[in-house]
């Protein structure tokens, strides 16, 4: 019956991959990219590799609207990157993800729209503010396991992509996003960092995290 709170927060080294499976692990990933930016008062930005028609149609949004945040992600600027034409010039918006989190759909079978989505990120990877380094989430729905080779997911990412256990030493020399990772095992019944472990409450929210 004890609760075991977790000291679980983005890593400056490398990015927090979540094992498990992805309905088990987008919630709190989720959670915790939303407290993050509340406790810096900056946006995030939120990449969604996927085939799915919308945003409202992703995973991703099903576990917010689960969580009652759905209105809160519909704040966010969303952009579908694979569409041929885009509404605005990605250059034109490196000034708007100053102050607004961003939510970006991009696919594996679309180098275009991963390029596009690589621009995206470097407007929230390389910025450094008083409170540290903008937080990242990356969601990969489609079936296997997948992180872009068109750019890295390095410090301050969470990474939910299905994977059921941590990768071995030779996807590291494939892919380097894995190199510096830090494991979070996400189950239905709890989440488990560094040999602790936190319940999900009875409705699957997840319980606050320790800071």
């Amino acid at each position: 019956d004890t609760l075991f709170r977790l000291d679980l927060d983005f890593a400056d080294v490398g990015p927090l991959v979540f094992i498990g499976q992805q309905q088990h692990a987008l919630r709190p990933a989720l959670i915790l990219l939303l407290e993050r930016m509340s406790a810096m008062a900056r946006p995030g930005l939120i990449l969604i590799e996927s085939t799915a028609a919308a945003i409202q149609d992703t995973a991703l949004f099903k576990a917010a609207t689960e969580l009652e945040l759905h209105e809160t992600l519909m704040g966010f600027r969303a952009l579908d990157l694979r569409e041929h034409n885009l509404p605005v010039e990605l250059a034109d918006c490196a000034l708007e993800s100053r102050w607004r989190p961003w939510v970006v759909l991009f696919s594996r079978d679309d180098p275009v729209s991963e390029q596009r989505a690589g621009i995206v990120h470097s407007y929230f990877a390389a910025r450094a503010t008083d409170h540290g380094r903008l937080p990242i989430l990356y969601v990969s729905e489609n079936t296997g396991a997948y992180v872009p080779n068109a750019f890295r997911l390095e410090g301050h990412t969470a990474i939910v992509n299905g994977l059921a256990e941590f990768p071995q030493q030779d996807v590291f020399a494939a892919n380097d996003s894995y190199i510096h990772a830090v494991k979070v095992l996400s189950t239905e019944a709890d989440l488990q960092f560094m040999g602790s472990k936190v319940p999900f409450a009875r409705d699957g929210h997840v319980p606050a995290l320790k800071r």
